[in-house]
Formats: C-alpha cells, structure tokens, sequence
C-alpha cells in the first residue's frame, strides 16, 4: 500500500485555448481581464493537505502556466497523480469537461473530483458528467481531506458530509453541502506550494507581488443575483486576521488584496482591524474588492487609511432606485454618492461595479445609472451587462415567458461540449447592441481631459508603466 498519495489540484480557467471564448468574450469588462489572481480554493486544499502530512500536493493554475494539451501530458507523465481535483465554474465547465478528457485519456483510474461554485448549483448533473468520479458540495477543505484519507487506505467510496461518488449517484437524494463553521481554524493559504507565485501573481496597477485572501465566505446580504446569499455567512476574527497579516508581510508581500464578497460587513470588526494593523505597527497596503456603499463616513475612512488601505471596490449596480429595488441591493442613491465623496476626501481610490440592463431597467433608469457615474466620479469603473442563469428566478420567468424556448443552461451543464449560453433580458435575443452600449458608456468616461488629467496627478511612479499596459489592454479591447 502507498504510504501517500499524488494529488493534484487544478484551476482549468480556459483549457486547452487561454482566450476568454463566448460568454466572456462579451460579458467581462476591463477590470476582469488586466488583474490575475491566484487559484485561491486550490491554494486553500493544498495548504489543508499539506498540514495534514499529505506532502505530494500539486497545483496547476491553467491560465497562469499557459497549460494546453502538450503540457498536460508531459506533466501527468513526471507527476502521475492519483488524484485530481477540479474547481468548477459553471460559465467554464466546456474548459473543465475537456480537461477530464484529457485526464482520463492519460489514465482511465485517475480519480477526478470536482469542487467549486458550480456544484453548489447542479450537483447531480456534475456527478453525471462522463469521467467524474466524485464531487464536493460546499466547503471543500474537510471533505476532500477525507476522500484522498479514505482512498489512500483504500476505501472504495469514503463518506464525508459533502462528498458525493458518481457509482452511487442513485441512491442520493440530496446534496447537503459542507459548511466550515469556524474559518479561524482553517490553515492559512500557503502561497509557497505554489511555484513563482511573486512573479504569477503581480498587482497589474504597480506591477508589485500582492498576496490575494479571502477572510469570509459568504455574504449577510440579500441581492438576489448573486449566489453568495445563499452559502453560510462566516469570517475569521480580528486576531486571526492580524496573524494572516503578520504570516504574509513575513513573507514580503507588501500588498493583500481582499476577495471577500463583503469585507466591511462588520464594521467595528473593520475599525479594529485598523486598529491593530497600527498598534502592532504592521507595514503594508491594502485593498478590498468587495464592499458595500453604507457608513463609510469621513473619520471611519481616516482611520483605514492610516491603516494602509488604499483602494475600495463597491456593488453600486445601478443609479436607479427602482432599479435596486428589483436587485433587492438594500441602499439608498444618496448613501453611494456619499461614500464616493467621504473616500474621494480622504485619499482612497474607487472602483464602482455597474450593472447595465437589469431586469425592469428602462432607458430612463439606464441614464439615472450613467448620471450616478458621473455623479460619484471613481477611480475605476467595471461595468457588466446583467447576464441571467440559474438559480436566478429571472432565468425561469424567460422560460414561462417564451423567450427561452426551453432550459438551455441545462443542456449546457449536461452536456457542456459547445459555448455556455448568454442570456440577457432579451432571453435568446441578439444583445450585441447592448454590450456595444456598455462600451461606449466606458470609453466615454475613462476617455475625458478631466478624468485623465486627474489620474495622472494621483499617480505614484511605480504605477505609471502599469497604467500604461493597462492603457494598451483599454484600447484593445474597446476600440477594436
């Protein structure tokens, strides 16, 4: 018997091509396509496994490494893992279906298992897909811990709450996921078990290593777009915070980037964490990519940016009020254009997601939403076309209203060997017209003496030729 085992741990992203194909190719704007981020669910696994004395733990960031099918085969060739784990994005699942083809073409009795936000939304279609031999619902760290523990032992089917075999699907009648209760007992992400993560994973505004990290799952708030209402809400507390802290900048990483879907929900636990970063004369800076626009008030901002912070990413979605209403977003318009102002005032830079052509939107709440932008004038601007998939109810009520004519997003998740569907309020309808509105809305706002003239008297040197790259990328993308 093996006294450990060979795993793997894979971000597919756009396998075997590296392009950003059909759904993406319309439906990312700028800010999703200049800044790389770590494989942090990965990351995550391998550091709990290694922890746990599984010491060969591999992983692969597709994107990152440039992976296509030659290299697959040559690395499966040195490595031979026993088994691999795939995190799963539903609008990548083509990309994620033909890396198990290939791993199964390499070794039919590698076992695959796959993780990640898509099985949280069809779980039984994942485990029915050809190639897959189990899944993991929910928190992935324990569960898969117990099935390479299991295997390892030479367990046919190991049981954790969580985890799923595909030989056993009939018998599951529900797919309970896992929940972690306490993130403070996690291991902390290790960003050396993954090779040149310095030189991967650069700050695309300054070009300087930033360690990305994720301090909470889920989110306290309702908007009924997003998935991340319904995944338990939890956070790492204050000291477990500042031990990250202490744990990365020991590392020499200079910069965190927060991913959390809503890094300011606690806003006493914010103020302390603040606190602390100072009182332990911690050296670093610091940025949030998701929060949301209420009580950020002119002291509270003072005292984060004593702090380190530097920069704040906020779900504005839309400058109508009705429009956030039908979101479910839980905010007045007069809260975003203060937030905009009192972080203007202070020094930290903005970046506003927009959301364009939401369900009910009219022209008129479109031009409300353009208004706002110009109102509450952020550093940066992200701006999405609404784009509808399940479990959203929209997605159902195009299907009742006919202008789906049947679940295509299922046939898409049972057989994902074609382009994931875009769907917008249009349903099957050309929006290519909506998605050139959006571009223009972003040319014109970034393409202004004003805007310009402003950037570059608040640029630091060391951002000036990463603006430029960021430039060349603008003009590629949106003047073509």
């Amino acid at each position: 018997m093996k006294d450990d085992l060979n795993v793997l741990l894979v971000d597919p992203g756009f396998f075997p091509t590296h392009e950003r194909e059909g759904f993406l190719t319309k439906y990312v704007d700028l800010d999703s396509q200049i800044q790389t981020k770590p494989p942090l669910g990965t990351l995550a696994l391998a550091s709990f496994l290694n922890k746990r004395d599984f010491n060969k733990v591999r992983i692969m960031d597709v994107e990152a490494e440039k992976i296509d099918s030659n290299k697959l085969q040559n690395y499966l060739r040195d490595f031979h893992p026993d088994v691999v784990g795939l995190t799963a994005y539903t609008y990548r699942l083509k990309n994620v279906f033909a890396f198990i083809h290939e791993l199964k073409g390499w070794n039919p009795l590698v076992h695959i298992c796959v993780g990640g936000p898509h099985t949280l939304i069809y779980p039984k279609e994942t485990l029915q897909l050809e190639g897959v031999d189990s899944i993991v619902v929910g928190d992935g760290e324990l569960p898969f811990f117990r099935l390479c523990e299991g295997l390892l032992a030479g367990e046919s089917f190991p049981e954790a709450q969580g985890l799923f075999h595909s030989f056993k699907v009939r018998s599951y009648q529900t797919f309970g996921r896992n929940t972690e209760e306490s993130m403070d007992m996690l291991p902390l992400p290790n960003p050396n078990l993954i090779n040149n993560f310095k030189s991967k994973y650069k700050n695309i505004l300054n070009n300087k290593a930033t360690m990305t990290f994720v301090s909470s799952k889920g989110c306290p708030y309702q908007c009924n777009f997003c998935i991340a209402p319904s995944i338990p809400y939890r956070a790492m507390g204050v000291e477990r915070l500042i031990e990250a802290m202490k744990y990365y900048t020991s590392l020499g990483f200079k910069e965190i980037d927060f991913y959390d879907d809503t890094f300011n929900a606690n806003l006493k636990k914010m103020e302390d964490f603040a606190t602390l970063i100072i009182e332990e004369n911690l050296s670093f800076r610091w940025s949030v990519r998701g929060a949301k626009v209420r009580n950020m008030s002119v002291p509270f901002l003072k005292l984060l940016k004593k702090s380190g912070l530097i920069r704040m990413q906020f779900g504005v979605e839309s400058g109508s009020s009705k429009v956030l209403r039908i979101l479910n977003k839980n905010y007045k318009i007069e809260e975003a254009i203060m937030c905009f102002d009192n972080l203007r005032a202070v020094g930290i830079d903005t970046i506003a997601n927009i959301m364009l052509f939401c369900p009910g939107e009219t022209h008129e709440d479109t031009m409300e939403t353009v208004k706002l932008i110009n109102r509450i004038r952020p550093s940066f601007i992200s701006v999405q076309i609404f784009v509808i998939f399940p479990p959203m109810k929209w997605y159902y009520e195009l299907i009742k209203e006919g202008k789906i004519h049947h679940d295509l997003w299922y046939d898409y998740v049972t057989n994902p060997t074609s382009e994931a569907p875009t769907l917008t309020i249009r349903g099957e309808g050309n929006a290519d017209d909506l998605f050139e509105y959006r571009n223009k809305i972003v040319k014109e706002y970034y393409f202004t003496p004003k805007y310009i003239t402003n950037r570059l008297t608040k640029m630091r040197f060391d951002e000036i030729k990463a603006h430029a790259k960021i430039g060349f990328i603008f003009v590629k993308n949106y003047f073509r």
